[in-house]
């Protein structure tokens, strides 16, 4: 049951109660109760006749469907889409606002996802790899349809971070009327790269393999060289030969 629905009902219901205070009583007390019992039927039966689906995939692959998981919220705003968790993974205030026709893919992590947010388009793609942390990011991939977002394994991101697949708006040339900042592909991030707090990356940006990523950084461009540090607005190449490990350096031991 919707919590507009569970609402109206209980509004009527009490209104055969003359006390205010009890009929305010009365209100809360069944709309908590008929959200709470009824709003995950509710949501089973929406998800399964616009063929929404969640799924589990524990550690023998073996396939389960939910209707919700802990510390991430599933909104469905479409139809026909997956969004599949390989477990064990642990989410933390995480939102996924979900098109028509979208596949989301989460790979286990022995690491906590903390404020990861992904809303998506229709036709949107989403992976992100083995034991991907996160303290805050947002992924936008909401404007154009049929974007990819790929984020490899072991990648560990800070907060504040931002991916944006598409300007948002169009930019066009006077003379012929041709958008000149079509998106063309997404956003593709390589394995064990670590990204500071408060990075934007946008569209079309393809990230190397051990890449740093400086905090505040704006990444209009991708790298070609594996084991680099990019930093700054624009992002550029500031270090080569580098590696890094999720120690510090008080622990580290080369």
């Amino acid at each position: 049951m919707k919590v507009h629905t569970a609402k109206v009902l209980s509004n009527i219901l009490s209104g055969f109660i003359l006390s205010s205070a009890e009929r305010k009583k009365f209100r809360l007390n069944l709309m908590s109760k008929l959200t709470m019992e009824f709003l995950p039927l509710f949501e089973i039966l929406r998800n399964k006749i616009l063929n929404n689906q969640i799924i589990i995939i524990d550690s023998k692959n073996r396939k389960r469907k939910i209707y919700r998981f802990n510390g991430l919220k599933v909104d469905f705003r479409g139809k026909n889409s997956k969004v599949i968790i390989h477990s064990p993974a642990i989410f933390t205030n995480s939102l996924i606002e979900v098109g028509n026709n979208c596949h989301i893919e989460i790979q286990n992590s022995i690491h906590r996802i903390n404020n990861l947010v992904i809303i998506t388009a229709n036709k949107s793609e989403i992976y992100i790899g083995n034991n991907f942390s996160c303290v805050g990011c947002k992924i936008e991939n909401r404007d154009e349809a049929g974007k990819i977002v790929r984020i490899g394994d072991d990648c560990m991101f800070s907060y504040d971070i931002i991916f944006r697949t598409s300007d948002g708006h169009a930019i066009y040339d006077l003379e012929n009327n041709r958008y000149i900042n079509t998106p063309q592909k997404g956003i593709e991030i390589g394995n064990h790269v670590w990204i500071g707090m408060g990075v934007s990356i946008l569209k079309d940006v393809s990230i190397c393999d051990n890449t740093i990523i400086g905090a505040k950084s704006l990444v209009t461009k991708g790298n070609t060289h594996k084991n680099t540090i990019l930093a700054g607005t624009p992002a550029k190449t500031l270090k080569q030969n580098v590696g890094w490990t999720r120690q510090n350096t008080d622990s580290h031991t080369t």
